[in-house]
């Protein structure tokens, strides 16, 4: 029986495998999990810190993901509760990242700052002939789609897929943000494109749209994101810089 924990940031529930697990492995064993778990949206792969870092996280497809690392800081925090700030060494992130992570009654407070994309821009993609106005974020392994022009809900799995093998990425998300009301529904397809759903909640993907925010108005955004599973914070600057708070809980 393989050992992990499910994680709670924001209804984006996320299985920690803590048992060692190969590369080559990983998929499948994720794809396993989430059918054994029926509430799960993503896996991730927990092993020791190296000496640079206090945890170490893998996704099976290799991408960054902003709720695995929240997730796993807390892990680390619930068995550490003299630490406040957790080293994360993230699959996707180039750089060790400092995640502080703070008890609050039965939940915990975790924020990062989101690691720099490799690059953003608009971005017009194309979908059964009709052409769809986009703001791209790329970072190292893990793309998303911040939607400009309304995508149809039954459109989304078949143009995540059509995207997906388009832009040559382990992961992609789409990101349809309201701006009107701060509403965001994200949807990704992950495990090099062997799993898709609608996330409770995105924390690469609102990263996203805050470097979209802070792009279009050209000057610093502090902003609520509300998500389907709660609501995220973030704190953008022009150029990439994302700081992200979000809850996690851990089920025992």
């Amino acid at each position: 029986m393989m050992n992990y924990k499910i994680c709670d940031p924001s209804g984006n529930i996320t299985i920690l495998v803590t048992d060692e697990v190969s590369k080559e492995k990983r998929i499948e064993v994720a794809d396993e999990l989430l059918k054994l778990e029926p509430t799960g949206q993503q896996v991730g792969f927990v092993s020791k810190g190296d000496g640079t870092c206090d945890l170490v996280i893998d996704m099976a497809g290799e991408e960054f993901c902003g709720n695995a690392m929240l997730s796993g800081a807390t892990l680390y925090k619930q068995s550490h509760s003299d630490t406040d700030i957790v080293r994360i060494k993230m699959s996707g992130a180039k750089d060790v990242i400092d995640v502080t992570v703070l008890l609050d009654g039965e939940q915990y407070i975790a924020t990062a700052q989101m690691p720099m994309p490799d690059m953003y821009e608009p971005r017009v993609m194309t979908f059964l002939g009709k052409e769809y106005k986009t703001f791209l974020v790329r970072f190292d392994s893990m793309v998303h789609l911040v939607m400009l022009d309304r995508l149809n809900k039954d459109d989304i799995k078949p143009a995540i897929r059509q995207w997906n093998d388009e832009l040559k990425c382990g992961a992609l998300g789409i990101m349809d943000y309201d701006e009107d009301t701060s509403v965001l529904i994200p949807a990704v397809l992950s495990n090099n494109g062997s799993f898709f759903c609608f996330e409770s909640s995105c924390a690469s993907g609102t990263t996203a749209v805050a470097i979209y925010l802070a792009e279009k108005y050209k000057s610093e955004i502090e902003k609520e994101i509300k998500e389907p599973g709660g609501t995220l914070k973030i704190n953008a600057k022009p150029g990439g810089y994302v700081v992200l708070t979000n809850t996690v809980r851990i089920s025992e």
